[in-house]
This record gives C-alpha cells, structure tokens and sequence, in this order.
C-alpha cells in the first residue's frame, strides 16, 4: 500500500520538490521501503529516491548538482547533526521545478531493490517520462511476458516498460491504451512535460482526492493518496478522482478530465478504513478515525464484556478502543479506559508494513512497553482493528502475562481475516500465515478457537455488517454496503483473480 502524490504549481518560481516531500512525510505509514520525487522545470528533470523511510532516502543525493550544495552546506556548517536534521533535505531543496510526483513504497510485487524504487522512468519516442503507482495488478504476469521482464520487476516498472513501447504517436492515446489492458487495483501517476496524470481504476479500490491551494501567483494543484497531505500543504479538497477518470494537472492551472471507461463499479477497501488511511484522512468525506471510532461503538453492542481495563493497540485501534470504551460506559459499565496502558514509543513505525517476518517479530517487542502500574491485577480488554498473521495479539499476551494481568480478553473492529488479499496488501503472499484462514467455521467459532490458542479469556469480532454500517452512517447514506471492496473478509473479488486464479 503506497503513498502518492503529484503537483502542478501555476508560478513558475513556486518549487514542487519541497511540497512533495512534506506531502509523503504525511503518508510515511502507507510504505517505508523506499520513497523517490521527480520534478521538471521547463527544461529538465531531476530525481532523487533511495531505499527506506524519508529521513533516509533522500540523505545521500545522487545528483551531481545536489552532491556540490550539500559539501558547500557541511564545510560551512562542520556539524553533521545539523544538515541531517534539515526540512527538506538538501537532496530535495536543490531540485528544481513547479511540477513533480513523489512516492512511498509499500512492496506487493517484485523484490525490494533501487530497481523498483519509484517514480519510475520511462522514454516516450525518446522523451522522458516518470511513473508512479499504488496497487496491485493482478494480470502482472501476462504483462511482464508482453513487456518481456523477469518476475523481479514491480507491476509499475511493468507498467512503465509497456507505456514506452507503446506505437501510439500521442502520449494521452498510449496511455488509454495501457489503461485498458490493466487488471486489478491501480493508481497512478504520471510525469510529462510538465503535466500531471492521474489515474484510479475502474473500480476506485483506493483513495486518490484532488486538492487546490490559491494565492497571489496563481494555482496549485495537487493529487494525493491520503487528504491529511493536501491538508498540511494547506490545499482545500476539491474531490475524490473517480473510478475509471484521468486528471490531467496542467502548467496554466486548469485541470482536465477524460474517462477510460464508462463501465466502473465503485469498491471502497474497506481496509483503508479500518486500518490504513491515518485518522485525520477523509475519504468521500468520511474521516477514518471517525469511522474507527464508530466500529468500537459497534463493538460494544455486540461484545460487552465485562472487564475493568480497556487499552488499545496503539495506534490504529485508539480510535475504535475510544467507542469501545464510550459504548460500554452508556451501559453501566465502570472500566477504565487506559490510552497509554500498553505504552507505544514513536520511533518504531507500523510493523505490519515490515517486509521481512523476523523483523516484524522483534520490531513488536520494541514497539509495545505494557505499564504495570496501570495493569497489574486487572481484568484488561485489549482492542485492535484485525488479527491477519496472530503476531500482534500473540507478543502483546506475553507483555500482558509479564506485567501481571488477572486475565486478558480482545475485541477486533472488523470480521476475520480469513482471505488473502490481491488488490493492495501482499498477505497473498502469505496465505498459509493468515490465522483465521486456518480455522473452520463462523465467525463465532474461529473466535472462541484463537482464544483457546492465545489463552485469551474472550474475543469478539466485530461483524462484517457492523463494519460497514460504521463507514457509510457518517456519509449520510451516500455509501452503501455494495459500494466497499471486503475480499479479505468474504473471498469476494470483483476485479478478478487473474494470475492468481490457479
């Protein structure tokens, strides 16, 4: 699950590369294995990506012009802590131009090497153009054999590799023709000449909102993932790109539109909700933290249990652990509600977006400190937004146990994670690791089966009409059940398998 973003701004002299950069600051939790911006101003492109989290990728330039300004920067300053600590870095500030795209990454195909780093280039009839994508295709490898590239390469190098073998003479044609040919979940963005592209599948799988800041100078446009980074860049939200749409951000400050198909089908992932879109981040005016909070309401009228003790795991089930707590109170319930009970330290980000399974593991021992002196003796209710691997829920019992509960429940604010997901998240990866996927029966039954594995008192889940009713109730009835995208939850897939299907 990547992050984003791409921005046109009208004055020739308002620079995008330090925009992009804190825009992808704001999407850091949606991939930190790598981030890349690519820029133009007139003339030229300049691009700057490395491997891992923003502090890290942009600290070693790789062009020769920003190499020259961050020796200039250290002989005058002879303190490496303070040019480390510089916003934006000088890798960044040294690139020039008024329009660009940027990109986190979160891998779900091709292996983790700079050749997958994104924005990608690619050449159309010899001009430059770059490429960046959030999604997965589920027709890669078809794609990869017509492009003639190993299975080593993402689905954007992919995507990038047909575009510019593309005969077409007009760039906007090439790209409705490699449009067509996509399967699966996809956003993306494209660099050239200046303009901006963006693109959002069929079936609107993934957020993508469109944002304007105005001013003396003129207009900037801007295309984000996530619309807490069109807040910071103090852009207001004009609207969602839709299903099946190209936005073209031009140079003189208009937007253009024009559609690839009329057959779309909108399909919110409703893990965006539940998970990963940050709390302040609306989409189709539904802000996710609200929705979370929403579900621990739900939660609570469903599984009210009787404890003395709720905390979260911070930081994706706050929200819900808050309604949870909220719900139980109009109850009679009299627990506390201990925000800070299993203590999170912020310099350890979200483990589930770890590549390797090791490193999750230890990183889960580092990330969660459990406070005796508000959990010792209790009867704790732990609340999370889902159980996919187990690993989570197996590490907190056993900071729990060590730190002397009387006994442990959970409640999860969404169904089983029984299925393997293909347009987004790579647990198709992984489906022999999927707990629930192991286990038969209804939901009720998997749950009291996790409980006897963990030596969990109870766990409920929350059901998958409650999760959904949580989401469109808070956009006044325009979103219904049918419009969200639940395949981890029901094996529903409505962009197909492609070439996962055998």
């Amino acid at each position: 699950m990547c992050g984003i973003i791409g921005i046109v701004n009208q004055a020739p002299r308002h620079q995008a590369a330090p925009d992009l950069y804190i825009g992808l600051i704001n999407m850091q939790h949606r991939g930190k294995q790598g981030a890349g911006i690519v820029t133009y101003d007139g003339r030229r492109y300049y691009a700057e990506k490395g491997p891992g989290e923003l502090a890290q990728a942009f600290i070693i330039p790789s062009s020769y012009e920003a190499r020259q300004k961050l020796a200039q920067l250290l002989a005058s300053q002879g303190n490496e802590e303070q040019w480390t600590h510089i916003l934006p870095p000088p890798s960044v500030s040294s690139m020039l131009g008024n329009s660009g795209i940027g990109h986190t990454r979160y891998g779900t195909a091709g292996i983790s090497s700079h050749l997958n780093l994104q924005p990608i280039e690619g050449s159309f009839h010899g001009e430059p153009f770059f490429l960046a994508h959030n999604g997965n295709l589920v027709n890669a490898k078809r794609l990869r054999q017509t492009a003639r590239l190993s299975d080593g390469f993402s689905d954007t190098v992919v995507i990038t590799t047909i575009l510019s073998q593309s005969q077409e003479r007009n760039f906007e044609q090439a790209l409705l023709g490699l449009i067509r040919d996509l399967e699966g979940a996809f956003n993306f963005m494209v660099l050239y000449r200046g303009f901006v592209y963006a693109i959002r599948d069929r079936f609107g799988f993934h957020p993508l909102t469109i944002g304007r800041r105005e001013h003396a100078d003129g207009i900037d446009n801007i295309v984000a993932s996530e619309t807490c980074a069109l807040d910071v860049l103090r852009a207001s939200r004009v609207r969602e790109v839709k299903p099946g749409e190209i936005v073209r951000l031009e140079p003189n400050g208009h937007i253009t539109t024009m559609h690839f198909t009329q057959d779309t089908n909108i399909k919110l992932d409703i893990f965006e909700f539940i998970y990963f879109l940050r709390p302040d981040s609306q989409w189709y005016g539904v802000e996710a933290g609200q929705a979370r909070y929403q579900m621990g309401r739900q939660l609570a009228l469903e599984h009210p249990l009787d404890v003395d003790t709720i905390i979260p795991i911070a930081d994706s089930g706050n929200e819900a652990a808050l309604g949870y707590w909220e719900g139980l109170a109009l109850r009679g319930s009299r627990a506390i509600f201990r925000p800070w009970g299993l203590f999170r330290p912020h310099f350890v980000s979200r483990t589930f977006i770890e590549p390797v399974q090791s490193q999750r593991e230890q990183y889960l021992r580092l990330k969660f400190n459990p406070r005796q002196s508000q959990l010792y003796n209790r009867h704790v209710a732990v609340v999370d937004d889902s159980i996919v691997r187990g690993n989570t829920i197996a590490a907190t019992l056993r900071l729990l146990k060590e730190a002397g509960v009387a006994s442990v429940s959970m409640v999860v604010s969404s169904p089983p994670y029984r299925y393997p997901d293909f347009y987004g998240i790579d647990t198709y990866r992984i489906q022999n690791e999927l707990l629930a996927q192991s286990l038969n029966g209804n939901t009720q039954s998997v749950a009291k089966s996790i409980a006897r594995r963990f030596g969990l008192r109870k766990l409920g889940y929350l059901s998958l009409v409650a999760t959904l009713k949580s989401v469109s109730q808070l956009s006044d009835g325009w979103l219904k059940s049918k419009d969200f995208y639940t395949g981890p939850f029901t094996g529903q897939y409505p962009a197909g398998l492609g070439d996962f299907a055998t």
